[in-house]
């Protein structure tokens, strides 16, 4: 990624946030997603930003240096930042 891109996206406020059984990131462009269960593992990386996640749990988001947890927990979603 150029510093361009960079630079534009500290710009806009990312949200990451849990829905119907996916993590939803909002306002990232085209920046590369990572997202990683609670033991380390990788589960998604990509430029997605509706990800399917194999079961209820935390997960950890990585996108453009920021990190996320946020809380599948059924129809409810907590996010941390």
């Amino acid at each position: 990624m150029d510093d361009g891109a960079v630079s534009e996206l500290a710009n806009e406020e990312v949200k990451v946030y849990s829905e119907n059984g996916k993590v939803m990131i909002d306002g990232c462009g085209d920046a590369r997603i990572e997202v990683y269960g609670v033991s380390g593992q990788l589960v998604y990386s990509g430029t997605d930003t509706a990800i399917s996640v194999p079961a209820r749990g935390i997960y950890i988001v990585r996108v453009a240096g920021q990190a996320f947890k946020v809380v599948w927990a059924g129809k409810r979603s907590v996010q941390w930042s």
